[in-house]
């Protein structure tokens, strides 16, 4: 067992490997889960930007999906882009702000429209299978907190 996977059996938001001088953290839970869940998709998971996503992408080396680039703003997605993805079996799982009405990449149109239509068609992974037991306000990044919402769309 490497100390990685030891710190993340200890810590339910685990420090992953070093990057830069800086420990990158992710919440083992939900890696667990949407590993032992994926039946072939291409991402692990999609997420609001890079900065959720390259913890997950350095500690197991596979593609997590950052739909609003690298800092949140990049309007990479359209509903039509991410239909055909889920159709395709690129993407399932999909882990977004939990309030509505969240301004998030681009001017926030269309991105509200992406994460609509994640709700939409989506269903809601319960939070005990995905969120570590301890309290969600511990100061972590809001993808480690009761922020967000972890969702699963399947065709």
């Amino acid at each position: 067992m490497s100390a990685n996977q030891e710190s993340r059996e200890s810590h339910p938001f685990s420090s992953g490997r070093t990057r830069g001088g800086r420990e990158t953290q992710i919440n083992s839970k939900l890696l667990q889960y949407v590993t032992s869940h994926n039946t072939g998709e291409k991402y692990l998971f999609a997420t609001t930007n890079a900065m959720s996503a390259a913890p997950y992408i350095i500690e197991t080396g596979k593609p997590v999906m950052a739909m609003g680039g690298f800092s949140g703003s990049d309007p990479i997605l359209t509903v039509s882009k991410l239909e055909e993805m889920v159709k395709t079996k690129e993407v399932k799982f999909f882990l977004i702000p939990s309030q509505d009405g969240f301004r998030g990449f681009g001017d926030g149109n269309e991105s509200n429209r992406v994460f609509e239509w994640i709700r939409a068609h989506g269903k809601e992974v319960p939070k005990s299978e995905w969120q570590p037991d301890s309290s969600p306000d511990h100061g972590f990044p809001m993808h480690f907190g009761g922020g967000e919402t972890l969702y699963e769309i399947e065709q």
